[in-house]
C-alpha cells in the first residue's frame, strides 16, 4: 500500500511529530510505502516562535507546493491528513479527494474546529464554521485523541472513528530513577503561542508556590513572566 502523509508541520512541530511522524518507521517496517509532505516548514515555525509573525510569502509557497503534491494523489492508495489540507481555506481539495474516491484519513489532537466556529471574526465564522465537520463526514476514517473530539466527529456524521491518544515512544527517553520528594514539581510542556494560557492559572500557581516548597518547570518556551511562581 502506498500512503501519502500530509502533515501540518515538519519535525519541529510537536503535533505532527507526536501524532504522525513517530509512527512512520513502524509503517515502513510493516511493508507500507510512505511519502511525507509537510505544509509548514521548520523555517516557518522558527520565524513564528521568534517573531510571532506568519510570513505571507512562505505561506503562499507552502500552499502552492501542497497543491502540486495533490496533483499526484491518484498514485496513492491512501491519504493521511493531519487536521486539514489548508488552514483558513475552504475544504475544496478535501471535496475533490472525496469525489475522486481516493480514501483519506484525518487526524485530530486538538479542537481546531473552534478556530472557526468560535472565531471572533464574523467572516471566518460565516465561511468556515462547518468546515471541519464536512471534512470529518467525507473522511474514510477520523482519528481522534480524546472523547471531546470523538463526540464532534460523531455529530458531524463521520463514518468511522478511531481513538488514539497522543503518546511518546518511551524507548527514546531514559528515566534516571532519581526523584527529589522534598520539592513538589509541576511540569508544563507547550510552545510560545500556548504559554499565555498559564496566565489563566497564575493565581493558583502563585498560591501553591508561596505556601509550599513547589516549583513550576516549563518546557518549550524561552521565558515567561510569572512573579511569585
Amino acid at each position: 500500500m502506498k500512503i501519502l502523509v500530509l502533515t501540518r508541520y515538519s519535525d519541529h512541530g510537536a503535533s505532527s511529530r507526536v501524532r504522525v511522524l513517530q509512527y512512520i518507521p513502524y509503517l515502513k517496517r510493516a511493508g507500507f510505502s510512505v511519502d511525507i509532505q509537510a505544509l509548514l516548514s521548520n523555517k516557518y515555525l522558527e520565524s513564528f516562535y521568534r517573531d510571532k509573525t506568519r510570513p505571507l510569502y512562505i505561506l503562499f509557497l507552502a500552499y502552492m507546493k501542497r497543491i502540486i503534491t495533490l496533483i499526484k494523489m491518484k498514485r496513492y492508495d491512501l491519504l493521511w491528513i493531519e487536521k486539514e489540507l489548508f488552514p483558513m481555506f475552504p475544504c475544496l481539495f478535501e471535496r475533490l479527494i472525496f469525489i475522486l474516491r481516493v480514501p483519506f484519513i484525518v487526524d485530530y489532537d486538538d479542537a481546531i474546529f473552534h478556530n472557526y466556529d468560535l472565531s471572533r471574526n464574523k467572516i471566518v465564522r460565516a465561511l468556515f464554521r462547518k468546515k471541519i465537520d464536512t471534512v470529518m463526514k467525507m473522511a474514510s476514517v477520523v482519528i481522534v485523541g480524546n472523547d471531546y473530539l470523538a463526540e464532534r466527529a460523531l455529530k458531524a456524521g463521520a463514518r468511522n472513528i478511531e481513538y488514539i491518544p497522543s503518546v511518546v515512544d518511551l524507548r527514546k527517553y531514559e528515566y534516571s530513577g532519581k526523584f527529589n520528594k522534598d520539592v513538589f514539581k509541576i511540569g508544563w510542556i507547550g510552545s510560545p503561542p500556548t504559554a499565555n494560557y498559564l496566565n489563566l492559572i497564575y493565581e493558583p500557581l502563585k498560591e501553591l508556590c508561596s505556601e509550599n516548597d513547589s516549583i513550576l518547570k516549563i518546557m518549550g518556551v524561552d521565558r515567561i513572566e510569572l512573579p511569585g511562581v
